[in-house]
C-alpha cells in the first residue's frame, strides 16, 4: 500500500532536481575556446576537451548520469500516455503513484507536465551551444513559445497559479533582453543573418497563411462538412438527439457527419455559422419548449436565410405555436433580445417560425424502438436524396425484443410514456454493445411497457427520470424484479428526478 506513495516521493524529488542533474551530466560537454587554440571544460579549465584522459572519464560518467533524466522523462511520457486508460479502469494506485505529474494541472491538461519537463531539458541543453548570442536567442524563443502555451491552455488548477507563471516567464524574458546588452563579443555577421532570417519569416509567413485561409474558405463553401444539423432543446430531446446522431452516423447512406452541439460546438460565437454555411439539411426536433429557446430560434433564422433544406421531427408533447404566441413572442420569451447582437430582429423570429412550420414532418411515437429509429433514419435519408419526405410518421414497428424475452438476463426498466427515457435506454444499449460483444447474453434489453418481466432476468438497469414512480406499469415491473431477487443499477437520466 505504501509503494505508490514511495514512487511518488522519489518522482517528486527527481522533478525538483531535474535541471541540476541534467546540468551536472552535460558539464563535461560544455567546452570553451582558449587563446592557445585548445578547448577546455568550462567549469574545470585545467581539463582539455577530447584529448586528456580526465575528460574521457568525465564524459563516460556524464553519459551514464544523463541516463537518469532520460529514463525519468521516458517514464513520465509513458505515464501520461496511459493516464486516460487507467482512469477509465478506476486505477487509484496509478493516480497515487504519479500524483507529482498530474495533481498540479486541470484534468483537461493532465499532460502539461511534459511541457514543463521538455522546457527544463531544453534550457539545460542550450548551454552546450558555443555562441552566447545563439544561447540567448534560443532561450528567448523557447520562453516566448512557453508563454503562449500558458496563455492559451491555462493548465494550472488555480487561476492565480497561471498568472504567476505567466508573470515570471515574461519577467525572465525581459531579464534576458537586458542581459543581451552585456555580451562582450557579438559576431556582427551572425547577428545580421539571424535578424535577416527573422525579418523574412515575419514577411513571408502571413502570405501562405492568408492563401491557406482563402483556399479553405472556398473549399468550405463548395463542400459542407455536415449532412445533418440537429436543432433541439437539450432538456426535452437531449437523449433522443444523441440516439438519432448515433443511428444516422451508423447508416451506410451517410456521406458526411451529423452536427450535434455537445460534440461539435467549440465556440459559441460560431453557433449560427453551422446551420447557415456548413450544413446540407436542417433537422428540428420539435418538443414542447423548442420555440421558447432563443438559440434554437436563432439557428432556425439562419437556416431560413440561407435556404437550407429543413425537416421537422415531431416528438410527443409538441403543440404547434398559435398566432397569439407568435405575435407576443417578445413577451413570452424575453430572452429573445440576446439575438439582437447577432442581427436577428423580432420579425425574423416570426418568419422563421412560419417557415419551419410549413416544412414536412415525421412523427415519433411515445415509445421508440430500434425499428422505429431505423424507419426515421431511412425517412430522413430519403428526404435528402429525393428532396421530399417519403413518409410522414414513424410507425412503432415491434422489434424482436419480445421474442427474446425468454432469454433476457439484463433488462432496462424505463418510463414507457416518455420518449426521452426509451431513447436514453437505446443509447445506453448502443454504448454497451461493443463492451459485451463476447458475452451477448449480458446485453441489456429494453422491454416495452406492456411486456412482463421475464423470469430469466438477473439484473435490471433502472433509468430514473422525473415522474417515473407515478407510472403504474413501471412499478409493476419493479416489483416483479424484486420478487426475482434481481440485482439492480439505478441510473439517473433526468436532473429533475427525485426519490419519493
Amino acid at each position: 500500500q505504501r509503494l505508490p506513495w514511495l514512487i511518488c516521493a522519489i518522482g517528486t524529488i527527481t522533478l525538483i532536481f531535474y535541471i541540476p542533474v541534467v546540468m551536472a551530466a552535460i558539464g563535461p560537454f560544455q567546452c570553451v575556446d582558449n587563446p592557445n587554440g585548445l578547448r577546455t571544460v568550462r567549469e574545470y579549465q585545467s581539463v582539455i576537451c577530447w584529448v586528456s584522459s580526465e575528460h574521457t572519464t568525465m564524459v563516460v560518467f556524464g553519459v551514464f548520469a544523463m541516463m537518469v533524466p532520460i529514463a525519468y522523462l521516458a517514464m513520465s511520457v509513458l505515464a501520461v500516455w496511459k493516464f486516460s486508460e487507467r482512469m477509465r479502469q478506476g486505477d487509484v494506485a496509478f493516480l497515487k503513484m504519479f500524483t507529482f505529474l498530474f495533481v498540479r494541472y486541470t484534468p483537461k491538461h493532465y499532460w502539461f507536465a511534459l511541457v514543463h519537463m521538455g522546457r527544463s531539458l531544453a534550457f539545460s541543453l542550450i548551454t552546450l551551444l558555443p555562441s552566447v548570442v545563439m544561447q540567448i536567442l534560443l532561450t528567448q524563443m523557447l520562453m516566448l513559445a512557453h508563454c503562449m502555451c500558458l496563455v492559451v491552455a491555462m493548465p494550472w488548477r488555480t487561476y492565480w497559479a497561471n498568472m504567476l507563471e505567466v508573470f515570471t516567464t515574461v519577467a525572465m524574458l525581459a531579464l534576458l533582453c537586458f542581459a543581451s546588452f552585456f555580451v562582450e563579443s557579438v559576431p556582427g555577421q551572425f547577428v545580421a543573418s539571424v535578424a535577416g532570417g527573422i525579418a523574412i519569416c515575419i514577411v513571408a509567413v502571413p502570405v501562405p497563411a492568408v492563401l491557406y485561409g482563402v483556399i479553405a474558405r472556398l473549399r468550405h463553401r463548395s463542400r459542407k462538412p455536415f449532412q445533418f444539423f440537429l436543432c433541439h432543446h437539450k432538456a426535452g430531446a437531449g437523449c433522443f438527439a444523441r440516439l438519432l446522431k448515433v443511428k444516422l452516423q451508423g447508416h451506410s447512406g451517410m456521406k458526411k457527419r451529423v452536427w450535434l452541439d455537445s460534440d461539435d460546438l467549440k465556440d459559441l460565437t460560431r453557433l449560427f455559422d453551422y446551420p447557415s454555411n456548413q450544413t446540407d439539411n436542417f433537422i428540428v426536433l420539435c418538443t414542447k419548449e423548442i420555440f421558447s429557446r432563443p438559440w434554437c430560434i436563432g439557428e432556425m433564422v439562419f437556416a431560413m436565410r440561407n435556404d437550407v433544406a429543413a425537416t421537422r421531427v415531431v416528438l410527443p408533447g409538441f403543440a404547434p405555436p398559435d398566432s397569439n404566441f407568435v405575435a407576443a413572442y417578445a413577451t413570452h420569451v424575453p430572452e429573445v433580445v440576446k439575438l439582437t447582437e447577432h442581427g436577428i430582429a423580432l420579425g425574423d423570429v416570426h418568419h422563421a417560425i412560419e417557415w419551419i412550420m410549413d416544412k414536412q414532418s415525421m412523427i415519433v411515437p411515445d415509445f421508440v424502438t430500434e425499428a422505429s429509429m431505423n424507419n426515421l433514419v431511412k425517412g430522413l435519408l430519403a428526404a435528402t436524396s429525393a428532396g421530399s419526405l417519403v413518409m410522414s410518421s414513424v410507425s412503432r414497428v415491434p422489434s424482436n425484443l419480445v421474442d427474446r424475452a425468454a432469454v433476457v438476463a439484463t433488462a432496462i426498466l424505463a418510463d414507457g410514456s416518455a420518449v426521452e427515457s426509451s431513447a436514453c435506454a437505446l443509447a445506453l444499449i448502443h454504448m454497451l454493445r461493443p463492451l459485451l460483444v463476447h458475452t451477448p447474453v449480458k446485453m441489456p434489453v429494453l422491454l416495452p411497457a406492456d411486456t412482463e418481466l421475464p423470469a430469466t432476468v438477473t439484473l435490471v438497469l433502472i433509468l430514473c427520470s422525473a415522474g417515473i414512480f407515478h407510472n403504474v406499469k413501471f412499478l409493476k415491473a419493479l416489483m416483479a424484479a424484486a420478487k426475482l431477487n434481481a440485482k439492480y443499477v439505478p441510473i439517473i437520466t433526468d436532473d429533475a428526478f427525485r426519490f419519493p
